[in-house]
């Protein structure tokens, strides 16, 4: 006889790959017997979409390779991770877009960029919005970074956001969507 016992956190994505499985032993014991059982328990690694304008991507990939270091799954936004992997730079990007707008980027990357994320964000536990100042902004959250909290918050993820909520006009739409601000203490971020 065998069972599967679920480990790691309650928002884990059963479709997602266990990270690892660990066979043991239990004893079950009834009012007529007493026997050993072998079983697995299954745990699942913990996964976070990372949100943000670009011009903080800096800061993202500085908090990716923080919680990569505490064995969290991370994903990054497309424009992120070319810069991360070195295939441009942010002040490349910033001056593309200046002159032809991101457009150019989804078009060549033949993908629609809000759908995906979308369904990274569905496989993730939680997202952490990395809400740093622009534009005299303190805690800036943008379009993008607006609809992933969305995205999270109908999906009943976790949501983080890294600093305050803004003073913006959507201020009251973010609030009742019920982010966990954690005043830049990626400690904050634990699997529940």
């Amino acid at each position: 006889m065998s069972a599967k016992l679920g480990g790691g956190s309650r928002f884990a994505d059963k479709s997602r790959r266990a990270e690892r499985a660990e066979p043991f032993n239990i004893l079950i014991q009834n009012k007529f017997e007493l026997r050993k059982v072998s079983a697995t328990r299954i745990f699942y690694k913990m996964k976070i979409s990372i949100c943000g304008s670009i011009t903080a991507s800096k800061k993202l990939i500085e908090i990716a390779e923080i919680l990569e270091a505490k064995d969290i799954d991370v994903e990054l936004p497309y424009s992120t991770k070319m810069i991360r992997e070195g295939k441009i730079t942010l002040k490349d990007y910033c001056e593309v877009k200046a002159k032809q707008g991101d457009g150019c980027f989804r078009e060549r990357a033949n993908e629609d960029f809000i759908k995906k994320y979308f369904k990274e964000i569905s496989k993730s536990d939680a997202i952490l919005v990395v809400n740093e100042e622009k534009n005299g902004v303190k805690g800036y959250i943008g379009g993008n970074a607006l609809m992933e909290i969305a995205f999270a918050y109908v999906l009943d993820k976790r949501i983080y956001l890294l600093n305050e909520i803004p003073d913006i006009s959507y201020k009251d739409e973010i609030i009742a969507m019920n982010p966990e601000v954690i005043h830049g203490d990626l400690s904050c971020i634990v699997e529940k």
